[in-house]
């Protein structure tokens, strides 16, 4: 489309660009400036006039299709959640016997070890291995105190009578 140039021969015609527009007015007052805006609002509110109703309608439909769901999906979603569980019990419970089997294998507790695949299980314990027997220096046992946890009372005696003798002796 090309604007057409007004010449004196074409001035009075209207172009397709050119019809339906009115001309430009400038705003001078803040009335005119306030009316303009709201009349954009309206027109903009009008837009969305009825969206509450469609969104209620909606949800019904929602909650219709819901509740025509056959009796067989909901049963196959019941058996696709049961089977993601089953799933990962089973999985934890290989890892269990892993961890178990490479526990017995090494002579590292179980407890200690981590990982979800035997590999990574087994890679855990050697290092753990490794690092236990670079740290571990033969110490000699504790000493052993004479008379550590015997009391006057006997090894029968309760705890009233404990306090008592402890008492007693600062008395």
């Amino acid at each position: 489309m090309s604007k057409e140039t007004k010449t004196p021969a074409t001035e009075g015609t209207k172009t397709p660009e050119t019809e339906g527009m009115k001309q430009f007015e400038a705003i001078t007052t803040q009335e005119e400036f306030d009316r303009m805006v709201s009349e954009r609002v309206m027109r903009e509110r009008d837009k969305y006039k009825g969206f509450s109703e469609y969104k209620e309608a909606a949800e019904k439909l929602a909650k219709l299709e819901a509740s025509q769901r056959s009796d067989l999906e909901k049963l196959q979603d019941a058996n696709a959640e049961l089977a993601a569980k089953v799933a990962a019990f089973e999985s934890r419970e290989q890892v269990a016997a892993w961890m178990q089997e490479i526990a017995e294998k090494t002579g590292v507790s179980a407890k200690a070890l981590r990982g979800t695949t035997k590999e990574e299980l087994e890679a855990h314990a050697e290092t753990l291995k490794e690092v236990y027997s670079s740290s571990r220096i033969s110490k000699p046992p504790a000493p052993v105190v004479p008379g550590l946890g015997e009391h006057k009372g006997g090894a029968s005696a309760t705890t009233a009578q404990q306090f008592a003798e402890a008492i007693g002796d600062m008395l």
